[in-house]
């Protein structure tokens, strides 16, 4: 009798030693492979690990190096990539862990071993997602629309932060800088003047640059949904300055602020908005040191309304 009671308890020991799959996959979720090693796949859960922290590194080398045109979008696509591998470690790690129902504890099948793994990948991200933030790429949410047709309030779009400070920047790119009245806040506006030039708005929104009217066209075809809506009257027209062609919305009269002849100073440029009646830029604040240039806008991952312009910006 007293054998027999040694036995259940024995196995229930055993029992209580199963994997379960919730625990498996979170694990796989919280560091690669650490499902796997959960789960006494040792050898695939350090692979799984190992190719995380190589990976990662070598990713980001490769996109410092890449044009702006395809950084960007290869950043997400690697977000994408990676987000897919974790969910794939972490559904493979579940579905093993229904199998085990009868697991032997392994010397990594410890807590504190776990906790280490999991320390270990945040001690490698968090550094690297300050990075990618500070030197690569930010995301800004458009609140206001000041920048429409081209950017509408709701638009999610990403600024390349490798030119962050640097110099030039170039007429007609569309930067994200501090605001020189507030630094705390951030604009998005479309450079217009560069150190030296000399810049005259009118009260109807038209630019004169360097003594020559930039060259407009009336667009054809409708306004954009957003500006049916909040804009009422004005004219959607092709503007061109230096080679770039961009929309601009003119007021219907004179109703845009307007500016007399501005010298850009050295390491400054003047900037816009491409809705020139209802854009606080520098014809307001004067313009922007070089140094608050956080860097162009690249790609608008997330658009308002219509995904048709979801891709890289122009």
């Amino acid at each position: 009798m007293s054998h027999d009671n040694d036995t259940s308890h024995v196995k229930t020991v055993e029992a209580s030693c199963a994997r379960k799959p919730w625990i498996a996959g979170m694990l796989s979720q919280l560091s690669p492979g650490l499902g796997h090693i959960y789960c006494g796949q040792v050898r695939t859960g350090l692979v799984l690990n190992l190719i995380a922290y190589l990976v990662l590194p070598v990713v980001l080398t490769v996109l410092m190096l890449m044009s702006a045109r395809w950084a960007t979008p290869a950043l997400l696509a690697a977000v994408l990539v990676g987000a897919g591998l974790a969910f794939g470690s972490g559904w493979h790690s579940k579905r093993l862990a229904r199998t085990l129902t009868d697991y032997r504890l392994q010397p990594l099948n410890r807590w504190w071993i776990y906790l280490l793994f999991i320390a270990q990948l945040f001690l490698l991200v968090v550094p690297l997602s300050l990075m990618v933030k500070r030197h690569m790429v930010e995301a800004f949410y458009i609140p206001q629309g000041s920048m429409a047709p081209g950017l509408i309030p709701g638009d999610l779009v990403l600024v390349d932060k490798r030119r962050s400070g640097d110099w030039p920047s170039r007429h007609g790119e569309v930067v994200v800088f501090r605001q020189p009245e507030d630094r705390r806040q951030h604009f998005v506006k479309r450079v217009i003047g560069l150190p030296g030039d000399v810049v005259e708005v009118r009260a109807d929104g038209r630019v004169i640059l360097n003594g020559s009217a930039l060259e407009t066209s009336v667009a054809p075809g409708d306004p954009p949904p957003w500006l049916k809506k909040h804009a009422e009257g004005g004219t959607l027209s092709n503007e061109a300055c230096d080679g770039r062609s961009y929309q601009v919305f003119f007021p219907p009269e004179d109703a845009a602020a307007a500016t007399e002849r501005y010298v850009v100073p050295a390491a400054h440029v003047f900037v816009l908005g491409d809705h020139r009646a209802n854009s606080k830029d520098s014809r307001h604040f004067g313009a922007v040191p070089v140094g608050d240039v956080l860097g162009p806008v690249a790609f608008v991952p997330r658009p308002a309304g219509s995904w048709r312009r979801f891709g890289w910006f122009e």
